[in-house]
């Protein structure tokens, strides 16, 4: 789990601060790493890029099922959501939950999770809540990332 409504929105892989996003901060966002099965090993203790369609689908069917929240949306890779189409696309579950997992860039090594404020079924909207405008989420995010974009410049600058 990162980046789970720091101060500042958190860090990814306890870096300072430096990848935080600001979405991360009312208490509704936590990113998720993807899981890797693979017996006698044990698992990447950062983020990573390996995506193992079964044991991701089970771990997302999971998330969605939860009792205890309502996950309003899963923001992932359209590469790995192809992926999950091509070997899920028939099953009853993916068909009513593929509307909530969303492509937002910078997503190819986590699950980006937002749930609601009480329990309920996908993609529930709260009371007097307005549903999430994905454009606004993607260009907070693509604010976040040119930002720490350029803390990463600043700080690998020669000091004077």
């Amino acid at each position: 789990v990162g980046d789970i409504s720091g101060p500042r929105g958190g860090c990814m892989s306890g870096r300072g601060g430096r990848r935080g996003h600001s979405s991360h901060t009312s208490g509704r966002d936590a990113d998720l790493a993807f899981l890797v099965v693979k017996a006698g090993k044990p698992s990447p203790e950062r983020f990573h890029q390996e995506f193992d369609v079964v044991a991701n689908w089970w771990l997302l069917k999971r998330i969605f099922q939860n009792p205890f929240v309502c996950v309003q949306k899963v923001f992932l890779d359209r590469r790995l959501i192809a992926k999950i189409q091509k070997s899920y696309g028939s099953d009853p579950y993916w068909q009513q939950v593929r509307k909530y997992v969303q492509h937002v860039k910078f997503h190819r090594n986590h699950f980006h999770v937002r749930i609601g404020e009480q329990a309920g079924p996908p993609g529930c909207l709260m009371q007097d809540e307005e549903e999430i405008d994905l454009e606004d989420s993607l260009e907070e995010l693509q604010d976040s990332a040119r930002s720490n974009e350029e803390i990463i410049e600043s700080s690998s600058a020669p000091s004077r």
